[in-house]
Formats: structure tokens, C-alpha cells, sequence
């Protein structure tokens, strides 16, 4: 899988549970607090097969492509 360049944070998962969503939330809270905005599609990438092991084995990258909103410069009119 290729993935457009980019500022990518990653977050590993192991068992897509209700802690795994908590999990995206402070991502996505990091994200922000840190200035920065989603800029594209999150990808989620199963490193085994769902459907193949139990659902406490399940292995996810979480990938969200970001950028720095400090450094936009607002054109005034």
C-alpha cells in the first residue's frame, strides 16, 4: 500500500475494542492540541486477517495524514 507524502501520526491497535476507539479519540485529540489538522482520509491497515483470529489478537495500524495549522498564513482582504 502506498500512501501520498505527507506528516503521518500512527497508532498501533491490538484488539478492536471500546478502548481502541478511545484510543483514535486521543489521537485525534493530540492531533489538534498540537495545532495540527486532518488533511486526508484515515487508513486503517489490518496487519492479520479479522476474519482469521480471535478478536483480542486483531492487529490494526491506525494512519492519519496531518498538517500544521501554525504555520498557514491567513490572507486578510
Amino acid at each position: 500500500m502506498k500512501f501520498r507524502e505527507g506528516k503521518w501520526q500512527r497508532l498501533d491497535i491490538r484488539a478492536l475494542t471500546r478502548s481502541a476507539t478511545q484510543l483514535m479519540k486521543k489521537m485525534f485529540s493530540w492531533i489538534a492540541e498540537n495545532g495540527k489538522m486532518i488533511s486526508g482520509p484515515v487508513r486503517e491497515v489490518y496487519l492479520n486477517d479479522p476474519r482469521e483470529v480471535n478478536p483480542d489478537e486483531i492487529l490494526t495500524e491506525i494512519y492519519a495524514l496531518w498538517f500544521d495549522t501554525r504555520n498557514l498564513i491567513l490572507k486578510q482582504e
